[in-house]
């Protein structure tokens, strides 16, 4: 999410793979945001599931996920411009369910279920090289936590393990420190995370029941308050610009029921409207974007 930078053809969000009709899907959605249209992108490799998602301008990263049941560590690479697919470097650890965050240069990969445990792994991944290499760990191991940041920091909130929580790690790119944020407003597993270069909103998850439930953090002053509700309550992926999120498809009811339904947020005023619908239902997608806000 980085600023000063010139942007050519169609601003996008590409909300890829998860499971639909009871199976994991390669399919992929393009949501361009400035006409609200979605058409199918490139299939992705493979079927997967449970990945996290992000990236910078021109390529987005689709990180870890489960394949046939199975926690990988395969990336998959998202060129926006071409709508072509590759193989980016697999991830130290296989898990499923962590949350991406990042900057021009670098993602970091942190939490998630490697088949056994959560984690509080985190992978940092350099974009020029393709390189890989262990981050500084979170400060607490759980898998689905949502997450978005800045060109300095990145914010993972919420997530599941135990117990549903609602703590925060704010992950400062420069030195590799963590350190603790504050608290969401509402404990709850699988929220989506969007936003802009001042604000983050988590939008979704899951309590005992999905949610409808927004949280609003302002990095500066790391003060939390509620935003304004989704649409329909449930698990939902995101992607978004500096201007608007999109919080899409997902689990209606936590036992597997997807959706194609989205909902377009928009920062300024807080206000969320539908959107366009997907091509397909499903849930346990990602979301990554070709402008991501808080850059």
């Amino acid at each position: 999410m980085l600023g000063g930078m010139i942007m050519f053809g169609a601003v996008v969000g590409i909300f890829s793979g998860g499971v639909s009709s009871a199976v994991d899907t390669n399919k992929t959605n393009k949501y361009t945001y400035l006409s609200d249209t979605v058409v199918s992108g490139t299939n992705l490799s493979y079927a997967i599931d449970s990945q996290a998602g992000t990236g910078n301008y021109s390529v987005g990263y689709f990180c870890g996920g489960s394949v046939s049941g199975a926690a990988a560590n395969y990336v998959i690479k998202y060129n926006y411009s071409s709508d072509t697919i590759s193989a980016g470097t697999v991830l130290g650890l296989s898990r499923w369910l962590p949350a991406g965050v990042s900057n021009s240069t670098q993602g970091i990969i942190g939490g998630g279920y490697n088949g056994s445990t959560t984690v509080t792994y985190t992978d940092k991944y350099i974009y020029s090289g393709d390189t890989v290499s262990a981050g500084t760990v979170l400060g607490l191991a759980r898998y689905a936590p949502g997450a978005s940041g800045t060109v300095t920091e990145g914010i993972f909130g919420g997530g599941g393990g135990a117990a549903n929580t609602a703590y925060t790690d704010k992950y400062i790119y420069s030195g590799d420190t963590v350190s603790a944020g504050t608290v969401l407003g509402l404990a709850r597993q699988r929220p989506a995370s969007a936003g802009t270069t001042t604000e983050a909103i988590f939008g979704g998850g899951s309590t005992t029941t999905t949610v409808t439930y927004t949280d609003k953090y302002i990095y500066s002053g790391d003060t939390v308050s509620a935003g304004t509700v989704l649409g329909v309550a449930r698990q939902p992926a995101a992607a978004g610009n500096s201007t608007v999120g999109i919080f899409a498809a997902g689990d209606t009811t936590g036992g597997g029921v997807g959706t194609n339904y989205t909902d377009k947020y928009t920062y300024s005023g807080d206000t969320d409207v539908a959107g366009t619908v997907l091509n397909y239902s499903s849930y346990g997608a990602a979301g990554a974007s070709s402008a991501p806000g808080g850059f």
